[in-house]
């Protein structure tokens, strides 16, 4: 359950040595309009045999859940996909899984974007980060994008920079470098 109360779906996996807590990746998915499904990923056995526990969050703006989970970030992206993720790290805390002091945001493309945000914003809660191809500056990425995906930022925001600048900065991690205080990769 998420901070409003909104179900948000996750996929679980623990190593196969269980001690009560142990270091966990948190898995985010690109998109934002994809989702993490019930298929054999290589990357996460190497994590499990590693002693990493695993975790992959559908969170609010994924497809499979119906139009309004999937719409629900458009006007403000990133809060609510944070907010989902932050609410599993909490999840895995309190079922003591997780060592709090060690878990790791991972992600690609808007996974990449919405690690560094994260970061960004909530550098307590993390140990670290590594994030591929990730968004930085939504700005600065909409003068250089293609129209379809300036078409697509028009419609996460609402408009484009100039007509909803604030929302565009609150929403681009480059707004909360200062913040970031753990390592990045």
């Amino acid at each position: 359950t998420s901070s409003d109360k909104t179900l948000v779906q996750m996929w679980v996996a623990h190593p196969n040595k269980r001690d009560d807590c142990y270091p966990f990746i948190i898995d985010i998915h690109g998109g934002p309009h994809s989702s993490i499904n019930d298929t054999y990923s290589p990357e996460t056995h190497i994590l499990l045999e590693q002693g990493f526990g695993y975790c992959a969050v559908n969170y609010r703006g994924s497809t499979g859940f119906g139009k309004k989970f999937e719409q629900a970030i458009y006007g403000n992206p990133g809060q609510l996909e944070i907010a989902d993720i932050i609410s599993a790290r909490n999840w895995l805390i309190e079922k003591a899984q997780a060592d709090p002091t060690k878990i790791i945001l991972s992600g690609w493309s808007w996974g990449g974007y919405l690690t560094l945000l994260s970061l960004g914003k909530y550098p307590d809660l993390w140990a670290g980060g590594v994030a591929g191809t990730p968004i930085t500056d939504f700005s600065l990425q909409y003068r250089d994008e293609p129209a379809v995906f300036q078409a697509l930022d028009r419609k996460y925001f609402g408009g484009n920079p100039r007509q909803k600048s604030s929302a565009y900065k609150k929403s681009s991690p480059i707004t909360y470098v200062n913040n970031f205080t753990k390592p990045l990769l």
